[in-house]
C-alpha cells in the first residue's frame, strides 16, 4: 500500500507522521533526558517508549528498554517488543517494523523503503 512520511521539527524534537494509504499514524520522537539519556524517546499519545539504537551487522536496530504512560514508568515484562530496524541500501532509506506486546500479541508490522519527495 502507498505510505508517505512526512517529518517536522517541533520544540526541539521531531514529529513523524506516517500515512497509510490516506491514514495517520504519528509520533513525536525526541533524545532522551534523566534516566532516558542516550536513548531515543518516541511518544504515541500519552505512551513513551525510549529505545537503543544498536548498530547490528550495517541495520540499526531500535530495541525498547523501558516505557512510560502519562509519565508513570511501566512494568518491563509488559513492554512491547520486535524486531524494528532501518538500514540503507543503493541510496534508499529501507526499514522493518514489528511490533508485539505481551498478552495481546501482534500490534503492528510494517515494512519498505522510502525516497525523497521530487515535488
Amino acid at each position: 500500500m502507498p505510505v508517505t512520511v512526512t517529518f517536522t521539527s517541533e520544540n526541539g524534537a521531531e514529529r513523524w507522521v506516517r500515512s497509510f494509504n490516506g491514514k495517520d499514524f504519528s509520533s513525536l520522537q525526541s533524545l532522551g533526558t534523566g534516566r532516558n539519556e542516550h536513548l531515543l524517546v518516541e511518544r504515541f499519545g500519552v505512551a513513551s517508549f525510549a529505545l537503543a539504537l544498536v548498530l547490528d551487522g550495517g541495520r540499526l536496530s531500535l530495541v525498547p528498554r523501558r516505557w512510560s504512560v502519562l509519565g508513570m514508568p511501566m512494568p518491563g515484562f509488559l513492554l512491547p517488543r520486535g524486531a524494528s530496524f532501518e538500514y540503507e541500501e543503493a541510496g534508499r532509506f529501507h526499514f522493518d517494523v514489528e511490533i508485539s506486546a505481551p498478552i495481546a500479541g501482534l500490534i503492528v508490522s510494517y515494512r519498505g523503503s522510502l525516497e525523497p519527495d521530487q515535488g
